[in-house]
Parts: C-alpha cells; structure tokens; sequence
C-alpha cells in the first residue's frame, strides 16, 4: 500500500508538473509571438506597408499589448487619414492607456490630431494637453492655439505661442491679432521677422488695407509680382473696387474661382457678394 500511496502521490506530482511545463510553454510561446509581432510590425513600417499592419492588428489585436505596438498602428490608421479609426485604437485599448504607457507624447499628439480633424475641439484639447505636459512639440502648440481661437480665447492663444522660437512666434501671434481685427499691432510683429516671406508680406499688405492705407498696401502687391497666387490677387481685386476700379476687381475675383474648391470659390464668393451689395447701393443712390 505504501508503495501504490508513494506511486500515486509521484504521479500527481509529475501530472502537477506536466501542467506547470505546459503552462510555462504556452507563456513562452505567447511572449515569443509578441516577439515576433513587433520584428514583423518593424519591418512592414520600415517598407511602408500601412494596409498590413492595419490588418494585421484587425487580426491580432489582442497581442498588441504595449506602446511601441499601438504606435505602429495609429501611425499607420493616421497616415490613410483614418481618424476616427485612431479614435477606436483608443477605446479598444482603454483599460491599457489608463495604466499609463510609453510615447504618450507621440500617442496623444496622434489621437488629439485625429480628434481636432473630425471636429471634437473639447477632446483635441485634453489629449494635446497631456502631449504637451510630456514634452515640446511647436505642432502641438500651433493646434492649441487653433482651438483657443475656435473657442475666442485670444489671450490664451497669445500666452502658448509665446513658447515659439523667433520668427515663428511673430508670425502666429501676428496672424492671432488680425483675427483680433487688431491691424496696427499685427504689422508691428510682422515687421519684427526677419527672414523675408512672400506670405508675410501679402499679410502686411491686408493690414494696410484694413488700415486705409491702400497706397502701401498697393505698392507691397505690386512688388510682389505673384500673377497667379490666389491671395494676392484676391487683395489686388479688392484694392481696385477701393479704388473704383470695380468692374475690374470683379472680373479679377471671377477668375479666382476654381472647380472643386469649395472653401477658396466661398471667398470669393464672399467678397463679390460684399462687392455687388456696396455698388448695387451706390447706384441706387
């Protein structure tokens, strides 16, 4: 009997230890897996293959179970311009941002992107905050104060871009003054940039414009010799119905119009609609 108790009391044992290998087994396995997913996810990026690791997490997306990983996938939701997807990379993974991650600079400058693209302002916000409170991104920095000028928070617009390098900074906190209807102050911080831009100067000349000053807003247009860019022959054409010059003017924003482009045709639009409101009121007087 002791023997059968000895036997039997060895085979539990070694049925014990049967379990704990194939357990260890299976732990290994699924760590080598991991492994391997992430050799596999290095490579497909590497080659630019978006469309397979995209399905490749569609199929394993349990095994996606750290950051360098999510990375690899919302980059490449991000960069086919699926936002919302990006979106859902985040509700999947909830329980496991929660915890805290490594890239959640990268993560959340990636998810506050796709959130801004779609038009959730409130969510843009949170996630670009935490990527802001981990680390320094001009781009990050650029999309707040997008979102403080969407809410017309103009002071705290004007304190974030202060963090912008020279040049950089004017230039926004310029264009934060315009939106301001702020003109003389706008032309002050243009003034101060350095490097010569084409841009830089089609805004020095609105704010002439704006500013009654069409002789300087004129010549800074008529140096600028740019025949066929949108902005400054939308200043032109304005300039000349100042001048009086108002068929011209029209004529010339009915040339800007182009097929497809709804948000440059609804400018002009805009200004031509401005434009036949003021002259059809002159005639009539």
């Amino acid at each position: 009997m002791k023997g059968l108790s000895i036997f039997v009391f060895i085979f539990i044992l070694i049925g014990c230890a049967g379990k704990g290998m194939q357990k260890e087994i299976r732990e290994k396995e699924q760590v080598s897996m991991v492994e391997n997913l992430d050799v596999i996810l290095k490579r497909l990026e590497r080659e630019g293959n978006l469309d397979a690791i995209i399905e490749l997490y569609q199929q394993r997306q349990e095994d996606f179970r750290n950051s360098e990983m999510l990375l690899y996938v919302i980059n490449a939701f991000f960069n086919k311009n699926r936002y919302e997807d990006v979106i859902k990379v985040l509700e999947n993974k909830q329980d496991f941002f929660k915890k805290g991650l490594g890239h959640i600079d990268k993560i959340s400058k990636l998810i506050g992107i796709s959130y801004y693209k779609i038009g959730n302002y409130e969510q843009a916000q949170r996630f670009f905050e935490v990527a802001k409170n981990n680390s320094y991104d001009e781009d990050i920095i650029l999309y707040l104060s997008l979102i403080y000028l969407k809410k017309s928070q103009y002071s705290n617009a004007l304190i974030i871009t202060s963090s912008l390098p020279e040049g950089k900074r004017e230039l926004t906190q310029g264009l934060i003054q315009m939106e301001m209807k702020n003109w003389q102050r706008a032309l002050q911080l243009f003034e101060k940039i350095k490097i010569y831009s084409e841009r830089v100067q089609l805004y020095k000349a609105y704010c002439y414009f704006m500013l009654g000053d069409l002789d300087r807003a004129e010549k800074i247009i008529n140096d600028l010799h740019l025949e066929k860019d949108f902005h400054s022959n939308l200043i032109k054409a304005i300039l000349l119905v100042e001048r009086g010059y108002v068929k011209k003017g029209i004529e010339i924003l009915e040339s800007l119009k182009v097929d497809g482009d709804e948000r440059l045709n609804e400018i002009v639009n805009q200004n031509l609609g401005i434009i036949y409101n003021l002259y059809l009121a002159e005639k009539k007087r």
